[in-house]
Order: structure tokens, then sequence, then C-alpha cells
């Protein structure tokens, strides 16, 4: 599957999600426009899904635990999932989602879809401890 994209908003700002399938591994990740929000990545390899989300720079991450990672189908409109008292981590998985939002609070998050039905991953668990994302080769580090 090539590359596929799609534009919406998580918590009032602009994001890019970027899906991806090599055939080895599968991506559904966000990117933001401005670099203003957390943005959650979703990553299945070899049938396992892990889920990480990076600050608004960009420069650290951090893993959830999770405890309940699914997909679900969201109808046209606004609807409530609550987090049950959970971190949560929710991103579309098809490019037509556009103009989706994603507004979380303390109890969860008001998935917005503007037309038809989307498939949405959604992961539930425990957000660990901000780390920062390593160098790559070649990168070298300024202070």
């Amino acid at each position: 599957m090539p590359t596929k994209k799609c534009n919406g908003e998580i918590n009032g700002k602009p994001v890019k999600v970027i899906l991806t399938d090599n055939g080895f591994k599968k991506a559904y990740f966000a990117k933001p426009k401005h670099y203003d929000v957390e943005t959650p990545h979703f990553e299945q390899i070899s049938g396992t899904i892990t889920v990480h989300q990076h600050n608004p720079d960009c420069k650290q991450f951090r893993v959830m635990i999770s405890s309940e990672i699914f997909g679900g189908s969201f109808n046209s409109g606004t609807t409530f999932a609550s987090n049950n008292g959970k971190d949560m981590a929710v991103l579309p998985m098809k490019e037509t989602a556009n103009g989706f939002a994603l507004d979380f609070n303390s109890s969860g998050s008001y998935v917005t879809v503007t037309s038809g039905s989307q498939w949405v991953l959604m992961a539930f668990g425990k957000w660990g401890e901000w780390r920062d994302v390593p160098l790559k080769m070649g990168e070298a580090k300024f202070t």
C-alpha cells in the first residue's frame, strides 16, 4: 500500500495523519502542522500493535502500556468515546477521514466524522514517562 494521508484536528490544532503499510509494518500516525499538539502513533508489526505519542516539537515521546486496543466505526457527526479513567489514543484508519476532529478531555474524546462512517483505532492504558527521541545516524545534538 502506498502512503496515504488525510487532514484533521486534534484538540483544535491541525494535523496530518499518515497511513503506511510496507508489508512488514503498518503505521498510523499524526504529525502536527505547526508543532503545537501531542500526536499519537500506532504501529503494527507481526500482528502486535504498539502505541506511543510524540510531544509537540517531536523531540520527545512516551510509550503507552495498553490494556486494550481495538478498531471501531463512527458514523458522521460527533460521538463521545469514554476513556473509563484510562489514558487514551485515537486515530482514523483510512485516508477518507479528511476533516476528522478529536477533542480530548479528562473523561475521553469527542470524535467528529464529517461524512459517511469511518474506522478509528483506539487504545486505552497508561502513558509512560517522556523520553528523548534517539538521534538518527549522522545527526548531532546541539545544546
